[in-house]
């Protein structure tokens, strides 16, 4: 069933708007009659924008997908034993897209250089034989998509990517702050909405959170070099993410 809240009554609005313009300005002659007219022709046309910029997938199919994509990965983590922390890599290595690389033999710790990799689940990495990963999807994959703009490398324009995305589109926190020391930058989330979210422990240990994932991907793609996720911090209403920056 399709729901159309604003469509219908923006038109109502129009048209009757459109009818004490006409009769004020053709029959009464009156000004304030005119004013009202072009008042519900301007509120009407405001609705009928409304109604084509509401999203075409509603929030709780987008969580149902989101719970799904989770637990699938989930199941493939425990079946594969994978304890490393995802690494979160720039659409610059990822042919467009930022994603996130599982390391198999490793821990994330001592990752030497990361080129493009290949599009495809299981790729490689690097140059030594075990520089072989998962590449998958997080909900940062597709943030980019959703700005107007590419992300800026300063602090600035990192934090205000991020406050647009957060606080503005998604909706999911009422402020957004980015703080970086010594290759490590910290992204705290204030006024957090409560998100209606099951904890999937295999994936929170590896990827993290969808608020990690969106900020680490953001991250990586302002600094254009490959992050990790090394801590993540709940409060009663905030959140904050604690990212490495991977160096050579």
């Amino acid at each position: 069933m399709k729901h159309r809240r604003y469509g219908p009554l923006g038109v109502s609005l129009i048209v009757a708007g459109a009818s004490i313009l006409g009769a004020s300005l053709l029959l009464l002659g009156s000004e304030a009659g005119a004013s009202t007219g072009i008042a519900l022709l301007v509120l009407g046309g405001v609705l009928v924008v409304l109604e084509d910029s509401r999203p075409r997938v509603s929030p709780e199919l987008s969580l149902l997908l989101m719970r799904a994509g989770y637990d699938n990965l989930a199941r493939l983590l425990e079946e594969l034993g994978l304890r490393a922390r995802a690494v979160y890599l720039p659409s610059s290595l990822c042919h467009g897209t930022p994603r996130a690389l599982i390391p198999l033999d490793v821990t994330g710790e001592s990752l030497g250089r990361i080129g493009p990799v290949e599009e495809r689940l299981v790729t490689r990495f690097g140059d030594g034989r075990g520089d072989v990963g998962l590449l998958v999807s997080t909900p940062g994959s597709d943030v980019l998509r959703l700005l107007p703009e590419p992300v800026g490398s300063s602090m600035d324009e990192l934090g205000a990517a991020l406050t647009t995305l957060v606080a503005g589109t998604l909706d999911l926190a009422s402020s957004v702050v980015v703080h970086e020391e010594a290759g490590h930058v910290w992204v705290s989330y204030r006024g957090v909405r409560a998100m209606d979210e099951r904890s999937v422990w295999a994936v929170e240990r590896t990827v993290g959170s969808p608020l990690g994932a969106i900020a680490a991907s953001l991250v990586a793609e302002s600094k254009n070099c490959p992050v990790v996720m090394e801590s993540e911090l709940r409060g009663k209403d905030t959140h904050t993410v604690e990212l490495r920056v991977v160096t050579e």
